[in-house]
């Protein structure tokens, strides 16, 4: 078990760099170009860590739960490129619209490390937590701008859901999804444009 430990290198190495820069974060909050800038650095340093695993054939560990071939590391290089892409390309972005926050590259690396561990996996638990880890920084980035009339915060963050009546969120809806065919489940009343289903209509 200690010696398949070799084997995810970068997955350690990413999981223990993504610790620091919260720490980082928590004690430097007007650090964003450094976050931004060692976040680079990191996924640089994880390009030559993840070429250096061994992938002689298919190698099976921890359990046969993760699997380690040349296809997952040619796969794991491609995220880390396109991330290190991402991550050049979005940054004026970010400054321009004053959303430039030091959780921008930190939610970009959980999100990866999430799916190298996805590409990785060779069971459904593994799979999982892979899809877990990735998801649940996306849904954040997803509502990352919450000035803008089309982020979904608002819909999400529990604490502000009493400032909003059923008619808000129903605009906000067909504001975010457009003219599609909408349905209200458990209605009490008809809306036009919707269809209702409910057993007090």
């Amino acid at each position: 078990m200690i010696s398949d430990i070799y084997y995810v290198i970068p997955e350690i190495f990413l999981s223990l760099s993504l610790m620091f820069l919260l720490i980082l974060g928590v004690f430097n909050k007007k650090g964003s170009i450094i976050v931004y800038n060692l976040s680079l650095l990191i996924l640089i340093i994880t390009i030559p860590l993840i070429l250096n695993v061994p992938s002689d054939g298919e190698i099976l560990i921890f359990n046969e739960s993760y699997k380690v071939d040349y296809l997952s590391n040619f796969i794991k290089i491609l995220i880390v490129i396109s991330t290190l892409f991402v991550l050049l390309t979005s940054s004026q972005y970010l400054k321009s619209i004053k959303i430039f926050n030091i959780e921008y590259p930190i939610l970009i690396l959980s999100s990866i490390l999430g799916m190298m561990v996805m590409v990785s996996s060779n069971d459904l638990i593994v799979f999982y937590i892979g899809l877990e880890l990735q998801s649940l920084a996306l849904y954040v980035l997803a509502s990352f701008n919450r000035d803008n009339i089309l982020s979904i915060s608002p819909l999400i963050a529990k604490q502000e859901m009493y400032r909003y009546t059923k008619d808000d969120i129903k605009n906000r809806i067909v504001k975010l999804c457009g003219d599609l065919p909408r349905i209200e489940l458990f209605a009490r009343q008809r809306t036009e444009g919707w269809d209702c289903w409910g057993n007090e209509v």
